[in-house]
Parts: C-alpha cells; sequence; structure tokens
C-alpha cells in the first residue's frame, strides 16, 4: 500500500519479480520522500505586523512563551516603540493565537497609526471568539466609522453603548452618524452621554453646540460652544462655531 501511493510498480513487473524488488523500491521510494523538505506553515498572525522588516529584530532572543512576549510587547509599548511592541504582540499570537487582551492591543496600535484594515483584522478576530467584547464592538465601529460604513459602525456603536454606559467614545460615534442622519435630537442625547463620563473634553460640548445649533437651538448651541472654550480655550473648532452662531445672529 505505501509503496503503491508512493512509487507505483512497472506494469511490465511480474509478481515473482515485483515480489523480489519490492522491498527495494520501497526502501529507496521512502528514502527519497524523507529527504524531501517540509515547507513549515506561516504563522497566522503575522498579516497583523507593519513596521520594519522582521530582520530587524531576528537578533532579538527569542521568548520562551506568550506571556514573555507580550511583557516584552508591553515593555516596548510603553516607550513609544510601536514596531518593536507590534512584533513581540504578533511573536505572541504565533505561539497562542487565542489571546483576545494582546488582539486588542494591536488592534489599538493600527488604528493609533491609522492602518485601518489591520485594526479591523485584529478586531473581528476578537469578535469572533468574544461577540460582545465591548472593546472591539468599540474599537471596530469607530474603524469603520472613519471608512463611512455608517450602518455597520452604527451596529457596532451601538451595542457597545448599550453594554457599557462608560463608553464614551462609542457615544460620541452614535453622536456624529445621527448628525448625519439629521436627526439632531438624537445626536444631542448621544452627546449628552458621552459628556456624562467625560465632561473634560471640549470636542464633545462642540460636537452637541453645533448639533443644537442645527436644530435651532442658538442658547443652547452659545452656552455649548463657551463651556468647550472654558474647557480648552486653544479648541479651535468651537471658536469657529461659535463664529458661525453670531454671524447667523448678525451680532
Amino acid at each position: 500500500g505505501a509503496v503503491a501511493l508512493h512509487c507505483a510498480l512497472p506494469v511490465w513487473q511480474t509478481p515473482s519479480a515485483a515480489g523480489a524488488l519490492g522491498a527495494v523500491i520501497m526502501a529507496v521510494c521512502l528514502a527519497g520522500c524523507a529527504s524531501e523538505p517540509v515547507q513549515p506553515a506561516a504563522p497566522k498572525s503575522d498579516n497583523l505586523y507593519s513596521g520594519q522588516p522582521r530582520a530587524v529584530y531576528g537578533t532579538e532572543f527569542p521568548a520562551a512563551s506568550a506571556p514573555e512576549a507580550t511583557l516584552r510587547g508591553d515593555a516596548a509599548f510603553a516607550k513609544g516603540d510601536l514596531d518593536r511592541a507590534l512584533y513581540f504582540y504578533v511573536e505572541s499570537l504565533n505561539i497562542d493565537p487565542a489571546q483576545v487582551s494582546t488582539l486588542l492591543k494591536i488592534g489599538s496600535i493600527h488604528r493609533q497609526r491609522g492602518d485601518q484594515d489591520r485594526a479591523l483584522a485584529a478586531y473581528r478576530r476578537v469578535l469572533a471568539v468574544e461577540p460582545d467584547n465591548v472593546n472591539a464592538l468599540e474599537g471596530a465601529g469607530l474603524v469603520l466609522l472613519d471608512r463611512r460604513a455608517h450602518d455597520s459602525a452604527g451596529e457596532l456603536l451601538g451595542r457597545a453603548a448599550a453594554h457599557d454606559p462608560n463608553r464614551w467614545r462609542a457615544f460620541e460615534g452614535l453622536g456624529v452618524l445621527a448628525d448625519l442622519r439629521g436627526d439632531y435630537a438624537k445626536a444631542i442625547e448621544s452627546y449628552a452621554a458621552a459628556l456624562k463620563v467625560r465632561p473634560d473634553r471640549a470636542s464633545l460640548y462642540s460636537n452637541r453646540g453645533y448639533s443644537r445649533y442645527l436644530a435651532g437651538d442658538i442658547a443652547g448651541a452659545e452656552a455649548d460652544f463657551r463651556a468647550a472654550l472654558s474647557v480648552d480655550p486653544a479648541f479651535d473648532r468651537a471658536w469657529r462655531n461659535l463664529g458661525l452662531l453670531y454671524v447667523r445672529q448678525k451680532r
């Protein structure tokens, strides 16, 4: 059976000759097969790496375990060396692919760097294992919002906000989506929910003020723009919005 699979006998061999030659042919065949190089499977997480060529880190002492690789990635991240952090996080995943926390770190770095494809790939891997992971729902939703996939973004951000009312970024994203739909009441509500968590964010006051401006609530808009400037006097967008409001009032 093994001979038939790897080295078919010539059709002209008689049964007796085949019996005599069978062992020789089998030995030669198996020796040849054994000497063929076996190509290792490519690591499944290498597509999540971006940055300097991996050979740059070829002299690094290999991590003995996934936790060790993750710790080395954390140390690099703390120093602001994102390429090295990604390298070790991906090495950690190659050792143990089922690490949600490491995937989230990778997704966050790629979002920070504007690499939407890899960020989304990392978040989707998390959601395939934990469909209600709030960090992945919010991260993927914000990436999709940036990519103008509004329906998908709204679905994921809505789920994140429903699971955790402290997800102010999710509420901010929902506010942006509501503004784009012209649903200013919903936008104001979403920004208000975000402000409950982050009353120190000038952008949230400015966004809510603009929604109020579009809804015709001039007094409320002015109050929000001034609140934004009290938090951050150098926030240009609030100054521009306040200027637009004064133009409308002929002030």
